[in-house]
Parts: structure tokens; C-alpha cells; sequence
């Protein structure tokens, strides 16, 4: 078992607001993804090491690439990936 980080995305759409939930594992063979979240954001720089603040990432904002899966009859909208910023 290891640590999670839940993050709750309010997305911008033509249709109007839609909540996707993402998690996080903290753990070393995932900082691919926790770096992406952070780089999309602005918080952090590609190529450049830093240290998480989750609460600071309240109320940022960036681009994300949604996917739809479904699940026991009832379709999810889930990130697919986190956009870089430069």
C-alpha cells in the first residue's frame, strides 16, 4: 500500500462544467505522472526537480486530454493525459 494523492478537475467544455476525479499513487515509478500534473499547471518546469505542494495546486489551472471508459453500464470521463506547459 502507498500513499494517494485525489485530485478533483472542474473541465471547461462547450456543454458547460464537468468533474473528473484523477489519484495519484505516491511512489517513486509514478513521478512521471505527478510531474505532468505539476508541469500543467505551471508549478513546476520540465526537466527541473521539485517538491509537490498540493495545496498550492488548489484553484490552478492547465489543460488536461480527457478519455470516456465505461464501467458496469455507466460511462466515466477520465483524464488521458496532462498537457505540459512550456
Amino acid at each position: 500500500p502507498c500513499n494517494i494523492a485525489k485530485v478533483k478537475l472542474e473541465i471547461v467544455t462547450d456543454d458547460g462544467p464537468a468533474i473528473v476525479n484523477d489519484s495519484f499513487f505516491l511512489k517513486a515509478n509514478m513521478a512521471w505522472k505527478i510531474g505532468s500534473f505539476f508541469q500543467c499547471i505551471g508549478m513546476a518546469k520540465i526537466g527541473e526537480s521539485f517538491v509537490p505542494d498540493w495545496d498550492k495546486a488548489i484553484g490552478c489551472t492547465g489543460h488536461v486530454k480527457t478519455k470516456t471508459r465505461e464501467y458496469n453500464g455507466k460511462t466515466y470521463n477520465d483524464v488521458d493525459r496532462y498537457v505540459k506547459r512550456g
